[in-house]
């Protein structure tokens, strides 16, 4: 066990099961294709956001691309049709720009929304045409916003450091340390079955200050800091500090042996 977050993730499961993300992702999983199939794992929470992301945007484009198919290039042209086209496809901000579709380039996007008529003649109108084309790994492109907008229900907290930031998801009740390349580095699960009571106005005032914690002190403190602010109830956070201890006592014993 590398620390007592293992533990906590032993003690706390993953509530998957009907979530809002686990039917959607039911619902839509038919949408990957063999270049997009690559991020279709829905086998953890996180990874189920991941894959939500990306079934996301591939709602989009095939409702974007059915509408571009319905107008003449003609009609792509008029500011009416292009605004409509868009008016209610949800998109990310990156670089001032939109995101409409994440496993496409910034180009692509644009084209959506500036000039959908481009997609009538080559090199877009292959996208249209074969949807396994032009496709990009939209987390190490967009990286860590990708998490931060409409494609995720995740809480952006002010915690962070100059590779990583923290989310809380208020379904899972799971704190993710997510770095810049949209990898997780850590998953912090909380509130289990019997602190049920704490759901209450602070909630996330409290897991924002946990996470500050969890990026300025050691493991340990981290454990005690979720035992004074209420987040995991005080049977199992209990077995997690003695778990962590004998993880430090163990590491300690090593450094001394080698010095």
């Amino acid at each position: 066990m590398k620390n007592a977050y293992e533990y906590l993730r032993w003690a706390i499961p993953e509530p998957v099961g009907n979530s809002y993300e686990q039917l959607f992702y039911d619902e839509h999983c038919s949408l990957f294709n063999l270049e997009t199939l690559k991020f279709n794992d829905s086998y953890t929470t996180f990874s189920l956001i991941k894959s939500d992301i990306v079934l996301r945007g591939l709602l989009s484009r095939q409702i974007l691309n059915k509408d571009i198919e319905m107008y003449s290039q003609d009609q792509l042209k008029r500011k009416a049709v292009r605004d409509a086209i868009v008016l209610e496809i949800p998109y990310l901000s990156y670089q001032g720009e939109r995101i409409y579709v994440p496993t496409y380039d910034v180009s692509a996007n644009k084209a959506y929304y500036e000039s959908p008529d481009s997609f009538k003649e080559e090199p877009l109108s292959l996208l249209i045409k074969d949807d396994k084309k032009g496709i990009i790994n939209p987390f190490t492109t967009y990286g860590l916003v990708l998490f931060d907008s409409p494609f995720t229900r995740l809480t952006r907290l002010d915690a962070k450091d100059d590779t990583s930031v923290a989310f809380y998801h208020v379904g899972y009740h799971i704190i993710y340390i997510i770095n810049e390349n949209g990898d997780l580095r850590e998953q912090i699960p909380l509130l289990d079955d019997r602190c049920k009571e704490n759901f209450n106005a602070d909630l996330l005032e409290r897991v924002n200050e946990l996470a500050n914690i969890y990026y300025q002190k050691r493991t340990i403190d981290v454990l005690y800091a979720m035992k004074d602010l209420h987040l995991v109830s005080p049977g199992v956070i209990s077995e997690a500090i003695e778990e962590q201890a004998k993880i430090d006592d163990k590491k300690n014993r090593k450094e001394r042996k080698k010095a």
